[in-house]
């Protein structure tokens, strides 16, 4: 099915992604708004909350096949660069299909909490077994 409708999952993928993102960065805005409560208990110093606590991974995946002219880093070069804002509480990670193991080698995609996925024209060539990973 991820082949044949590549497209429309591809544009499903980047919706789900988004509303995962979204829900998440809300979830995490509620949890610092929670955070900055006066506690009854005395608060462990911010460079310690922040040294326990692990980022969120972002994966920007694309297929390379964006005009350079329009986008000389790919989009998804272009979408990395619009969630630099968010880079303190995430990793977010450039990965395309002719990278090694097509971008996503299992120890990423394993650790990976949002994949944004924007392919268009090469779809055949993304293999099975990546797709049956993601899935």
């Amino acid at each position: 099915m991820f082949k044949k409708s590549g497209v429309f999952v591809s544009a499903m993928a980047v919706i789900l992604a988004l509303s995962i993102s979204f829900g998440a960065i809300g979830a995490e805005e509620k949890n610092t708004a929670a955070a900055e409560k006066p506690a009854k208990k005395a608060m462990k110093p911010a460079a310690e909350k922040s040294a326990n606590v692990a980022k969120r991974v972002v994966v920007v995946w694309s297929e390379g096949t964006a005009p350079k002219n329009v986008y000389p880093n790919d989009i998804n070069g272009a979408i990395c660069e619009g969630l630099k804002p968010l880079s303190q509480k995430w990793e977010i990670v450039k990965a395309n299909l002719s990278d090694p193991d097509q971008g996503l080698p299992d120890e990423l995609l394993k650790r990976t909490d949002v994949l944004i996925w924007w392919g268009h024209q090469k779809h055949g060539d993304v293999k099975d077994e990546l797709v049956d990973k993601i899935v």
